[in-house]
């Protein structure tokens, strides 16, 4: 849900910079909901927040449904689903035993 959230804003922030944000918001499906009109842009600050909390309600309700990998296409966002690589943690490369 956070790495979401960190790439909602991310993807938010460069819309704002090329002065498209309500098109960004309205190719993923968020901007009706927001109450974006047809206005040209919209100001970051006031939306990122409401973007973000609908982002995670719709993530939410699509795991409970059983659709989340199609949400997570439809926003582009598919890459969500593959495990995170962490930096520091090496793989075991010895047969562990297990004990009974």
């Amino acid at each position: 849900m956070v790495r979401a959230a960190v790439r909602l804003h991310e993807r938010m922030a460069f819309a704002f910079a090329r002065g498209s944000l309500a098109d960004y918001l309205r190719k993923i499906g968020m901007a009706e909901e927001l109450g974006l009109g047809p206005q040209h842009n919209a100001n970051l600050a006031k939306v990122e927040d409401a973007a973000i909390l609908l982002l995670a309600q719709k993530i939410r309700r699509a795991r409970k449904s059983g659709t989340l990998k199609s949400y997570l296409r439809q926003i582009n966002m598919l890459e969500l689903l593959q495990k995170e690589a962490r930096p520091g943690k090496r793989e075991c490369k010895m047969k562990c035993v297990s004990y009974r």
